[in-house]
């Protein structure tokens, strides 16, 4: 069903249900659930029940979105999401872009206090900013004394400077001051800004969902103006591996599924 939202509702509704997944997820931590991939699964999870087709009222535009995890137990517990985008500008004209978050969570002491988001490396870092220049580290943080959940998202060349020139925290919460909300980027991914649209970087992460280092969230979406129909029009992701299962959303086609023939009716990108 599609809804209808202006942005700020969405957002609302976005941040509220980030703050309660956040908060039940490190309350039940003794029972496993602060943990990268599970935190991310019912981060998703939590967004997609505003909504996974909306027309966003106060821009007439509109964007459906679907989400993917690997199924059965991946070989990092890791809950990095690779989003791929297709922005239809008309109804035979797109644009394609894709985003890279890398998820890390905060590390408590037996006491509660934070210790830091210990498991960035600069390896790791390296690589992600290879993948694309859309990368970006998602971190999941609470502060327990205050009530507060905090998604925060920054890009990661600037991580990787802050740790190779030790400007870091034992907290790690100088981190969050060269990030912003990740409800924010998030929308603007979900309206095709804030995106990697070179081909290389498409293929980079189109590669990598068959690979050893397979994120372990996809998220596809497709958005154009509000009076164009997106039912008709294709996804850049048409083709989902086996070893991904539906999260929520529209399933696309999985990737041995047999290919509708190519017609000269198909649209061309620019």
């Amino acid at each position: 069903m599609i809804k209808s939202l202006t942005i700020r509702e969405w957002h609302d509704n976005a941040t509220q249900n980030l703050n309660s997944c956040l908060t039940a997820c490190i309350e039940n931590a003794q029972h496993a659930t602060w943990r990268e991939d599970y935190i991310t699964s019912q981060l998703l999870i939590g967004l997609s029940g505003i909504g996974t087709e909306i027309t966003w009222t106060d821009l007439n535009r509109k964007v459906t979105w679907s989400g993917y995890k690997l199924s059965g137990k991946s070989e990092t517990t890791y809950g990095d999401i690779a989003l791929f985008v297709r922005t239809w500008l008309t109804a035979t004209k797109y644009i394609d872009g894709v985003a890279y978050y890398e998820a890390k969570k905060q590390y408590f002491g037996p006491f509660g206090d934070s210790i830091g988001f210990n498991s960035i490396t600069e390896k790791q870092l390296s690589r992600l900013s290879s993948l694309t220049n859309a990368s970006s580290i998602l971190l999941y943080d609470v502060t327990p004394t205050e009530g507060r959940a905090h998604a925060t998202s920054l890009p990661t060349k600037i991580v990787n400077e802050l740790i190779k020139n030790k400007i870091n925290t034992n907290s790690g919460n100088i981190l969050h001051q060269f990030g912003t909300s990740w409800i924010n980027q998030l929308s603007l991914n979900l309206r095709g800004m804030w995106l990697d649209y070179s081909t290389d970087a498409i293929q980079n992460l189109k590669a990598t969902l068959d690979s050893q280092n397979a994120p372990f969230a996809v998220i596809s979406a497709k958005i154009s103006l509000a009076q164009i129909d997106l039912v008709k029009r294709q996804s850049l992701l048409q083709e989902i591996p086996e070893q991904y299962e539906l999260l929520f959303g529209q399933e696309n086609k999985p990737k041995n599924a047999p290919q509708a023939p190519y017609t000269n009716n198909d649209p061309e990108p620019f």
